[in-house]
């Protein structure tokens, strides 16, 4: 029945999208100029395999199909089963022909509202591989919210509109709040952890996983500009993995970084940590709610917390966009901890990024 309903529903989108040419449907405050050679590339590898009218994500999503009506089946509310049906779409049918959800004038007028609150003469420098970017402190007061940081405004109305890893629909409420103790997995530049630290209460605590020197350095930045929440805060500068004390190389490159077993040119060494183990280390009571965003290392990181997520059941926000393995087999782990875990799905952007899984449990 379920898996008739989710055929039923894309066959829909596919017709009623099938014929689009959109030139609005891409996002240059994240990808920059639309790079048209490429294009040109993907088009004559396309006629030679005679793929000339798919997108760059239709075999891939091919081999997962089963996959993706699993997923189906296991998400909660019909909310998260329409945006799924969205989402394959999107990448049977790619940018050009079909628009998710988020791509309305209400989005590029949010994204200009936020430079309301930029100070155009206080910046930081950010180190990324090919070169450092200019990083601008926005003071959120203005809106309600007592929290001062360098950061984008892309990033910045991603967290006070979207609040994209929050998820509150139906009465269904998944997020940071009260007494909660938060893991927020991939803390990059400590946007994050400053909006959990900012709502909870003094009770609750927020532990950002950083590793990547350059990062951390804004990280403590954006930290120190807000002594009200600073005390609710500590970095844990340590990947996540599966198994502590693993060996792992990385190379920095900003949001995009990530730890590996392969030693690259110019890579840096660095020490795994398990959420099991850090629970022990940190001597920590409880674990309330678990955020991550770390490049597609999310599943042996989950894995690394089997015993704390069976003991404390957290609520969960996991990025499942890094990879079709991430987005068909996260939800099917979790569902295998037989914690009656429920499932939803939310989206943060017009393109493929930002996929966020959320789990609560009842039991």
């Amino acid at each position: 029945m379920e898996t008739s309903d989710f055929l039923k529903k894309l066959k829909i989108e596919i017709l009623n999208n099938n014929n689009n040419q959109f030139d609005d449907n891409y996002d240059y405050l994240r990808f920059g100029k639309r790079p048209i050679w490429k294009k040109i590339i993907r088009n004559f590898i396309k006629r030679k395999l005679k793929l000339k009218d798919k997108s760059d994500d239709f075999i891939n999503l091919f081999f997962y199909f089963d996959g993706v009506l699993n997923l189906y089946e296991l998400l909660a509310d019909e909310n998260s089963k329409q945006l799924l049906v969205q989402l394959t779409a999107y990448k049977l049918l790619g940018y050009e022909r079909y628009k998710l959800p988020l791509n309305t004038p209400e989005l590029w007028k949010g994204v200009e509202r936020m430079s309301k609150y930029k100070s155009t003469n206080d910046y930081i420098k950010a180190k990324y591989i090919d070169n450092d970017i200019l990083v601008y402190k926005f003071d959120l007061n203005e809106l309600n919210i007592p929290i001062k940081m360098y950061y984008t405004e892309t990033g910045i109305f991603q967290n006070i509109e979207i609040k994209q890893y929050n998820y509150d629909c139906n009465n269904v409420k998944i997020c940071a709040q009260n007494d909660d103790i938060v893991l927020d997995c991939g803390a990059f530049w400590g946007d994050t952890s400053l909006f959990f630290a900012n709502e909870i209460n003094n009770n609750g605590h927020v532990y950002g996983f950083e590793f990547i020197p350059a990062n951390i350095d804004v990280f403590n930045k954006n930290v120190e500009l807000n002594p009200n929440l600073k005390e609710k805060i500590t970095l844990i500068p340590y990947p996540l993995d599966e198994k502590s004390d693993k060996t792992m190389f990385y190379v920095e490159n900003g949001s995009g970084s990530k730890a590996s077993t392969i030693q690259m040119p110019d890579s840096q060494e660095v020490k795994t940590i398990s959420i099991d183990d850090f629970f022990g280390k940190y001597k920590l009571s409880k674990v309330d709610f678990i955020k991550m965003d770390i490049e597609g290392a999310e599943l042996p990181a989950l894995k690394g917390g089997i015993n704390t997520i069976k003991q404390f059941k957290p609520k969960l926000a996991i990025s499942i966009y890094h990879s079709m393995d991430d987005f068909v087999n996260i939800a099917v782990f979790l569902k295998s901890l037989d914690l009656d875990y429920k499932f939803y799905l939310k989206h943060g952007t017009i393109h493929n990024e930002e996929t966020v899984l959320f789990a609560i449990s009842n039991k």
